[in-house]
């Protein structure tokens, strides 16, 4: 499984650490052939699963937003589609079509709605939604604001304004999704608390960099890199778009058809597989 740093929509099954730009969390994404056809389909189902189901009004909380809740609305968000993901990883565990990674595949694209629900939202921590306004794709009204790990002004038209949460929601999204890798597997070996990560992580979050300045990005994850040698784990270096554990594209298709090729659709509601999709309850 290899590690990266990037959000195109071509074909990926691997295990990446998407970091400033492009949310700093790791992740499985789906292959998509028919990538056209399917972006729209991707966005309920992967990237903006949150909208409607917190306390929370997108046009009230943006406009006449409520200091003492902002910090809150990201913890311990849920829905129906995180749930039909965390339900179809753990269905890959025991049925016969399954290979011994579907399961694992399926978790990691599980995480990546997880923690899209904590980077995806605007200023004041209220949910994107799929279609903002009736027309506008995700984020579109907020540039690549919401997915930076540090807090900052933005100058530029889209996401106009102070992002103040950012660091602080990424923090969550951390703390969060080392629990729900803890519940996922039980850990062998030598294991580390959050408490022991958690200075670590800060100082990565505030850290300004992103995907246009590779010098940063680098100086960036060499923060992680080098909290994992003082913690014992020298042997697993991240690596950015560079060595032999970068992304490899036309692996990552291969990986994914392997692990989730033979699964049937219709038990995976929620899921898009390489044999394809089950429409959404209503």
């Amino acid at each position: 499984m290899s590690l990266e740093a990037t959000d195109s929509w071509a074909p990926k099954a691997s295990i990446r650490s998407k970091t400033s730009a492009r949310e700093t969390h790791p992740t499985i994404e789906p292959t998509f052939a028919r990538e056209s056809e399917l972006f729209s389909v991707s966005l309920d189902r992967y990237h903006f699963t949150q909208y409607g189901y917190e306390d929370s009004n997108y046009y009230r909380d943006t406009f006449f937003p409520n200091a003492e809740d902002i910090r809150y609305r990201t913890h311990s968000p849920s829905n129906p589609q995180l749930k039909r993901l965390k339900n179809a990883s753990e269905l890959a565990k025991t049925d016969e079509l399954a290979t011994c990674d579907s399961s694992a595949q399926l978790f990691g694209e599980y995480l990546h709605a997880f923690e899209d629900t904590f980077a995806h939202r605007n200023q004041e921590n209220v949910p994107y939604t799929a279609e903002t306004f009736g027309w506008g794709k995700g984020h579109l009204f907020g540039g690549e604001n919401p997915d930076y790990t540090y807090n900052h002004i933005e100058l530029r038209p889209a996401g106009f304004g102070r992002w103040d949460v950012n660091e602080d929601r990424t923090f969550e999204m951390e703390n969060e999704v080392y629990r729900e890798l803890k519940l996922f597997a039980s850990a062998r070996g030598k294991t580390t608390e959050f408490g022991e990560i958690s200075s670590i992580l800060s100082r990565f979050n505030a850290f300004p960099a992103h995907d246009d300045d590779a010098s940063k990005m680098s100086a960036k994850i060499a923060i992680l890199n080098d909290g994992l040698k003082k913690l014992g784990y020298a042997d697993i270096p991240l690596r950015y778009q560079e060595g032999a554990n970068r992304y490899d594209e036309a692996q990552a298709a291969v990986n994914r058809e392997r692990n989730l090729g033979k699964l049937i659709p219709n038990k995976y509601v929620g899921t898009i597989l390489p044999r394809g999709t089950a429409p959404l309850p209503k």
